[in-house]
């Protein structure tokens, strides 16, 4: 009887916890795109968002904010558990002034990905973008020239 219980058991145990596991990775994913939405919804009330790339520093004006929040929300983002290599000197880094902080930075294993790593309060996330143009929208949303208008170059 021992015999049949124990993998019984097991089989439940793992089934459980695969079930938790996938509604905590939906939950995460969730909550991410509304902390996103929300923290675009402050600069309708004034607030700003700082963009440094390359050394250049911008602040993003007008709809290239539309422009970065769908580049950071796209519905295909996976969820790195591990710290990846990347490269500081060509990230972007965009800073709220709400206190919510992005860093966006290329995947050398893919030529068309990006790594996007989330700080706001106490969370901190990582995510991996592949094959929708991530890096190259950013870089053009955050330019001095921007997407669909200019945006305001800092010293």
């Amino acid at each position: 009887m021992k015999k049949i219980i124990i993998p019984v058991i097991l089989f439940f145990v793992l089934s459980l916890g695969s079930i938790v596991f996938a509604i905590s990775e939906s939950y995460v994913k969730v909550q991410y795109g509304k902390d996103a939405m929300f923290h675009m919804m402050t600069l309708n009330d004034g607030e700003t968002v700082t963009a440094t790339c390359s050394g250049v520093s911008t602040n993003v004006l007008g709809r290239n904010t539309q422009r970065i929040y769908s580049t950071l929300t796209v519905s295909e983002l996976k969820r790195v558990f591990s710290k990846p290599s990347w490269d500081e000197d060509t990230a972007i880094y965009l800073e709220f002034s709400d206190g919510a902080e992005y860093i966006i930075a290329h995947d050398p294993s893919e030529s068309d990905g990006v790594f996007i790593f989330y700080s706001y309060k106490n969370k901190n996330l990582r995510f991996k973008v592949s094959g929708y143009n991530s890096y190259n929208w950013l870089k053009r949303a955050i330019s001095p020239e921007g997407i669909f208008n200019k945006n305001e170059l800092l010293d």
